[in-house]
């Protein structure tokens, strides 16, 4: 997948609280904040901006109480998040397809293999809706076509890159008046980009994770990090909120 997205290194967060978080992204670019991963499940450098979801927002969505809000008024969404994971808002986005008019990054940290910590980013932004379809506006952005591209979802990827089998894939549903255009890489890190938009908004949203896997290919299985993961993931976009 393209590299179009800016990242920064984050925190680390145990298998323990992961799990505390009742377990749920684009790809990323180079990144231009560097912050040490922390060993524990907090620090001093973590920029806890949001809060807690109300309880009517946690039953609609599942998210966990402990999770935290991104609520950017400006451009009419939110977001939750776990608590604890490093968010800096108002990137610089110079390398992009598209020119955006919000950008965050949101990281967390996973070991590898050996027990290694690994950066794992999440980008939020928004972008001005196009006067072309979605379909067209993404097959730019991403030089194909993406009504030709195999069609699955984020568990699809993570499969494929498991079975070493690289490529992209490609999804869009309805969630009540929410359009979600999902388009996924595997490999060695999978890549997960969801746009979200409505037939009523000015913005196209995205929430993209980039996510290291254990030990991809060679008949090994997903472990339960890269099932956590895939989890947060899957909350944060059920959380997804356009507030116009």
């Amino acid at each position: 997948m393209t590299k179009r997205f800016a990242v920064s290194a984050g925190v680390f967060i145990s298998l323990a609280l992961i799990l505390a978080f009742a377990v749920r992204p684009t790809r990323p670019h180079q990144s231009t904040l560097a912050v040490s991963p922390i060993a524990g499940s907090a620090s001093s450098s973590i920029q806890a901006s949001g809060t807690p979801p109300s309880s009517s927002s946690t039953k609609q969505s599942g998210v966990p109480p402990e999770w935290q809000i991104l609520k950017v008024d400006q451009y009419r969404f939110q977001v939750s998040y776990p608590r604890g994971w490093l968010l800096t808002k108002n990137v610089t986005d110079a390398n992009n397809a598209y020119p955006t008019r919000y950008f965050a990054n949101l990281v967390s940290t996973r070991p590898d293999a050996s027990g290694q910590e690994m950066t794992v980013p999440f980008v939020i932004a928004a972008y001005d809706a196009p006067s072309v379809p979605i379909s067209q506006w993404l097959d730019r952005a991403y030089h194909t076509n993406v009504d030709r591209l195999e069609k699955g979802s984020i568990e699809t990827v993570l499969a494929n890159s498991y079975a070493i089998k690289p490529g992209l894939v490609y999804d869009d549903a309805k969630k009540g008046s929410l359009d979600l255009y999902e388009l996924g890489s595997s490999g060695p890190d999978l890549d997960y980009a969801t746009y979200i938009t409505s037939r009523s908004s000015t913005y196209v949203y995205l929430i993209e994770m980039q996510l290291p896997l254990g030990v991809a290919g060679g008949g090994s299985q997903p472990d339960e990090y890269d099932k956590a993961f895939l989890e947060f993931y899957k909350k944060m976009i059920s959380s997804f909120v356009i507030t116009e």
